[in-house]
Formats: structure tokens, C-alpha cells, sequence
């Protein structure tokens, strides 16, 4: 069974940009983003893969200059945003850890698993 917990309506994320988020999920916290690529949501566990720090070096920060690459802001590594997988950096050839979402009634919902 899934633990649904909603996170904002799809609206509050604009095109080419990312929303970071801090949530209680089954009594552990969690760290995560959305990034909205045209209309396409993606989430990921914030984490860099390489040192495993945040990515954001600001809030709601994730996205290079040209909102084109998810970018570490420790060390400026780059992963695309679709699969999260890393095409520059220390961490190349590794990805960040992708999260199930869903839109349910206009809202961004994190789907994750209950535990036993």
C-alpha cells in the first residue's frame, strides 16, 4: 500500500523551475525537489550522489543558469532532468535517487511505500 502525501498544486511550480520540500513520510523525514519541465514533473530524493550533501545552494535552487540541468551547488555537477542521471560532474555516470509522484486532483503527490 502507498502512502500518499500531497505537496503543492502543480500550478504553484512554474516551467523550468524546481520547488524543494521537507516532509514526514512514515515518521522519517525527507528531503526532496520537483522540477516542472513543461508541464512534466520530476522528483528526486535531495541528495548528490557524490558527496551526498543537498543540491540546492539556495532554496528552491536546483536548476542551472539556463534551467536546463538539475545542478549541484556543491560542485557543480549536472544531471538531466528526465532521469536525473549525472553528464558532468564528480559524479558522472551516477544518478539521483528518483521519487514516485503523481497528480492527483491538481496536487503534486509524493507515493511512497507503507511500512510493514
Amino acid at each position: 500500500m502507498k502512502v500518499k502525501t500531497a505537496l503543492v498544486a502543480a500550478t504553484e511550480i512554474k516551467d523550468d523551475s524546481a520547488r524543494g520540500f521537507s516532509v514526514t513520510v512514515n515518521d522519517d523525514p525527507l528531503e526532496l525537489f520537483v522540477v516542472n519541465r513543461s508541464g512534466n514533473f520530476y522528483a528526486y530524493l535531495n541528495k548528490c550522489p557524490h558527496v551526498g550533501g543537498e543540491l540546492n545552494w539556495r532554496p528552491d535552487q536546483f536548476l542551472d543558469v539556463d534551467c536546463q540541468h538539475i545542478e549541484c551547488g556543491m560542485h557543480g555537477a549536472l544531471f538531466k532532468i528526465e532521469d536525473g542521471y549525472c553528464i558532468y560532474g564528480p559524479c558522472l555516470g551516477h544518478s539521483l535517487t528518483p521519487l514516485e509522484i503523481e497528480l492527483i486532483d491538481g496536487m503534486i503527490t509524493l507515493l511512497s511505500d507503507s511500512k510493514p
